[in-house]
């Protein structure tokens, strides 16, 4: 079982490791390329949503002069002031910033060949290189505008810089290495848990040769600091306060720990999905409950420590969290956040032939096989183990999406290359006889071999478990594709895609009301209505949708219909002004003008400076004749909105009815 002898035996000449790591390029940028050529022609393409549309506006801002910006970092800044470079040289057209995400995405196949070659074997490293290669997440978010793409190509080449640290000690390679954890922390903060490993790994790597290690690890924190401290610099300038990275800590701790969490992404407030949204929410709350203004890092410590007081008051609670969000970490369907991978394998071909194979639930369990039969090489694997482990506490600490969980994906294609490179060896050396196999060390015998396929499949049956719904995460997407057609004016495609979220989910009450609205804005107030009242019925009935539904009615000429729904959306809503303003507008198509009255008052005491309120009030009181009321009404119309020409003509019939009335007595 030991590999360390096989290893140095069996060194890999420079030649076939370069043509193993081209091998490896070449298959992985054809994937990515042909993955970018198929998705050009989905209709949601040039479409940026999410955290796609913030990194464009502010590389753009970027672009434009503002590099240094004014505020404390919010969001990660590498990735976007990447796309400001890119931007000046080459515009801002996607298919540019893709191409080259495109190669970035190869060289870290490459960069994983080489390190598992360095570690194992040369069948093992191209299967690991492969493994990356080929797994449809890698392809499917290196055809995204997102900074998953530097996650992985500056994690890959953490990871081969490890490596070769550990097989031959040099300052420059620790330098190096500083140098890439450094910018993979301005990418992804929660790779802050990296350094620390690498230098807990470094202590027991060369121990008892400390003096080694002390210079190694002093070179690695200078190439650390290096990237890091102008940031933290820039931040204190700008903010006047020392934030390493960003300042989201605390809200995201929130986010994925508090009494309502559940393991994946929930905003602070309704429609608050962004990172600027997110961002003005939290510091808006928190002033709130504190009662004074905030600085970022003020703000992040108000919700860190309302999420620990949340934690303390049921652990019970938040032992269940996290066992869910390990379920969610682990299992083969990827947490959709605005982008998924199943949309995006209607149209690339790819996606479409390896997602079902290539994905996490067969992965992880290849890089459990991969770990247990290298498990007596320990210690040149306990440094990739260590980022493993940190990394996946670090995710768990705060929500699951899988683009956050991604960057073990890399480590875990080094295990799994080893587990099927030492799989494929193992039945070879069996099917020889058992002689054979005895004479090779690094051999498991049965009684080893039994436990390890044990535990590879109850690996294999956890990742695989329907812990989460693919469809689900589907519609997800579909529903915000679907928002930002609705937005742009498109609305066939809106209607479409509102629809297809339907069929995956057809109890998601937000994608009936959205579908309503579009629908009765094109004129077809049938099929408004339908979804407005399946809107209603569904067990998490949209807010608003008894509104919606009876200015629906309305424009369909059913009055009754509408009074009944405005009655029941002022029941949820009891100060919704229009909602009694049309109340009262319905009552008096029906001829109750008695009715309309006490509406149409509710509407303009809570509305007095509304002119439609006393003007519809005023056609009611002069219907009962109250024309000295509907006077009153109808001036406070014209002081409202002088010159409104109807309310003036009203004003002197209401006057003649009143004279007329007078001389009779």
């Amino acid at each position: 079982m030991g590999r360390t002898n096989q290893k140095n035996s069996n060194a890999v000449s420079p030649e076939k490791c370069i043509a193993a790591n081209a091998l490896v390029f070449v298959v992985g940028l054809c994937l990515r390329l042909w993955n970018i050529a198929d998705i050009r022609f989905a209709p949601f393409f040039s479409m940026r949503l999410g955290d796609s549309l913030r990194y464009r506006e502010w590389a753009l801002e970027i672009s434009g002069g503002d590099w240094l910006g004014s505020e404390v970092f919010y969001q990660a800044p590498l990735y976007p002031y990447l796309l400001a470079v890119l931007y000046s040289l080459f515009g801002s057209e996607r298919i540019v910033i893709l191409l080259l995400q495109a190669i970035l995405g190869a060289v870290s196949c490459a960069l994983i060949c080489d390190a598992t070659i360095r570690l194992h074997s040369r069948k093992a490293g191209i299967t690991a290189g492969l493994a990356l290669a080929c797994y449809a997440p890698s392809i499917f978010f290196d055809g995204l505008i997102q900074k998953t793409a530097t996650d992985q190509i500056l994690l890959c080449a953490v990871i081969n810089l490890v490596v070769r640290w550990q097989q031959k000690t040099r300052l420059q390679t620790c330098l190096l290495l500083g140098l890439a954890a450094g910018l993979l922390i301005l990418s992804r903060e929660n790779a802050l848990v990296f350094p620390i490993v690498i230098v807990v790994g470094m202590f027991v790597t060369k121990r008892p040769l400390y003096h080694e290690f002390i210079r190694s690890a002093l070179v690695f924190v200078v190439g650390l600091a290096a990237v890091l401290l102008p940031v933290a610099v820039r931040n204190y300038s700008v903010g006047g306060e020392f934030h390493l990275t960003t300042s989201q800590f605390g809200p995201n701790f929130f986010i994925g720990n508090n009494l309502h969490a559940n393991g994946t992404y929930q905003p602070l407030l309704e429609g608050g999905g962004n990172a600027q949204a997110e961002r003005r929410d939290a510091t808006m709350l928190a002033e709130k409950a504190l009662g004074k203004s905030l600085t970022p890092g003020e703000v992040s410590h108000y919700w860190s420590e309302r999420t620990l007081k949340e934690i303390q008051s049921d652990p019970v609670r938040w032992l269940n969290l996290m066992c869910r969000k390990l379920a969610y970490f682990c299992n083969r369907v990827e947490v959709t956040d605005t982008e998924d991978i199943y949309s995006y394998s209607e149209y690339s071909a790819p996606l479409r032939l390896l997602n079902p194979i290539a994905n996490f639930g067969t992965l992880g369990p290849l890089a459990v096989l991969g770990l247990l039969l290298s498990r007596r090489n320990w210690r040149e694997l306990s440094v990739l183990v260590g980022m493993l482990l940190a990394y996946t506490a670090s995710v768990l600490l705060f929500y699951v999406f899988g683009r956050y969980r991604f960057p073990v994906v890399p480590i875990l294609c080094v295990f799994a290359g080893m587990g099927i490179a030492d799989g494929i060896r193992i039945v070879s050396l069996r099917f020889r006889g058992s002689a054979s196999a005895t004479e090779h060390s690094s051999s498991v015998t049965r009684a080893e071999l039994v436990p390890i396929l044990f535990i590879a499949a109850g690996a294999f049956l956890f990742c695989n478990w329907p812990f989460l719904n693919a469809e689900h995460m589907k519609s997800i997407s579909q529903y915000n594709m679907a928002v930002e057609f609705d937005r742009s004016g498109r609305n066939r495609l809106a209607i479409d895609f509102y629809l297809r979220a339907l069929e995956l989910v057809p109890g998601d009450a937000n994608a009936h009301a959205n579908l309503a609205s579009v629908l009765a804005r094109t004129g077809r107030l049938e099929g408004a209505a339908h979804h407005y009242r399946e809107a209603i019925h569904a067990d998490v009935p949209s807010p608003g949708a008894h509104f919606a539904l009876a200015n629906v009615y309305a424009q369909m000429g059913m009055p009754v219909e509408a009074a009944e729904n405005y009655r029941k959306a002022i029941l949820d809503l009891p100060d919704l002004v229009p909602a009694h303003l049309n109340l009262g507008v319905a009552l008096l198509q029906q001829g109750r003008a008695d009715a309309a009255v006490d509406a149409l008052e509710r509407a303009a005491s809570l509305a007095p400076d509304y002119p439609a309120a006393h003007l519809n009030l005023a056609h009611a009181l002069a219907d009962i004749q109250r024309f000295e009321d509907a006077k009153v009404h109808y001036q406070t119309v014209l002081e409202l909105d002088p010159g409104n020409s109807l309310a003036e003509t009203c004003l002197r019939r209401v006057t003649d009815a009143i004279q007329k009335h007078d001389s009779k007595k």
